[in-house]
C-alpha cells in the first residue's frame, strides 16, 4: 500500500520563505538607510563651497611646492577642550596682514565657525593669535587663511584636530 502525497503550494516551502525574508530584510535596511541620509544629512559647510575649495586647492598646491623653511605653523592645538577658550598662535605667515581661522565639524555643519586672529607682536614677527572656544567635542577640520596686504589669499594651513572634554 502506497500513500499518496498531497502537493503543497510552492510559497509554503521553507526555501522560498527564507529567500523572501532575506529580500525583505535587504529592502527594509535600504529604506532605513535612505531615511537616515535624507533626514540627518549635515549639508554643505559653506554656501560657496565650490569656489572656496577651488581657491584652497590652488593655494595649497603652491604651498606644497614651496620650500619648507617658511611654512606657517599653528601652536596650541594639543590643548583643545570643549567650552574652554584656548589660545592659538599662527607663526610663519610672512606678508600677512590678517589671519582667519575656519573651523568645520564634519558631522555637524551647524557648529561651524570662523575666528579672526589678531597680530601678535611686531609686524616682522608674522605671528597672529587669539583665543578660540570649541562648542562640541570630536573631530574638527581647521583651515587657517592668511590674507596679504592687497587682500589676496596667501598659502594656508589645513589640519584635522580632536577636541576633548
Amino acid at each position: 500500500m502506497r500513500e499518496e502525497r498531497v502537493a503543497e503550494p510552492f510559497w509554503k516551502s521553507p526555501f522560498i520563505l527564507g529567500m523572501a525574508a532575506l529580500v525583505g530584510a535587504a529592502v527594509t535596511a535600504n529604506l532605513v538607510m535612505v531615511a537616515f541620509a535624507v533626514t540627518g544629512a549635515p549639508g554643505l559647510v559653506s554656501d560657496d563651497y565650490y569656489a572656496r575649495g577651488k581657491s584652497y586647492t590652488s593655494r595649497t598646491r603652491v604651498d606644497y611646492l614651496a620650500p619648507r623653511g617658511g611654512t606657517a605653523t599653528v601652536t596650541g592645538l594639543d590643548r583643545l577642550r570643549v567650552g574652554v577658550a584656548t589660545p592659538l598662535t599662527v607663526t610663519g605667515v610672512e606678508g600677512a596682514t590678517a589671519v582667519t581661522l575656519h573651523a568645520y565639524r564634519p558631522a555637524d555643519a551647524a557648529a561651524d565657525f570662523s575666528a579672526t586672529l589678531a597680530p601678535d607682536g611686531a609686524a616682522a614677527d608674522a605671528r597672529f593669535g587669539g583665543a578660540v572656544t570649541f562648542p562640541l567635542k570630536g573631530s574638527w577640520d581647521l583651515i587657517v587663511e592668511p590674507l596679504g596686504a592687497d587682500g589676496a589669499p596667501l598659502p594656508g594651513i589645513a589640519r584635522r584636530v580632536r577636541v576633548g572634554e
